[in-house]
């Protein structure tokens, strides 16, 4: 991760576990139709570098 950039999604504890959710949408991130939430830490964990990770390889819009 690259110092001072701001990570699109995050992890938070829930009644049942873990929650993903999406910053940018304040929201439960919903993977392969599934709402994440009640994982368990290291799966939330994992899922979550996973996300972030692909967020940031995917192609930039930017205008000139």
């Amino acid at each position: 991760m690259v110092p001072g950039m701001i990570v699109r999604f995050d992890i938070r504890p829930d009644p049942n576990g873990w929650t993903i959710y999406d910053r940018a949408t304040g929201r439960p991130a919903i993977i392969e139709g599934l709402v994440s939430e009640g994982l368990p830490f290291d799966d939330a964990d994992d899922l979550v570098d996973l996300l972030n990770t692909l967020h940031m390889m995917q192609p930039k819009v930017t205008l000139h």
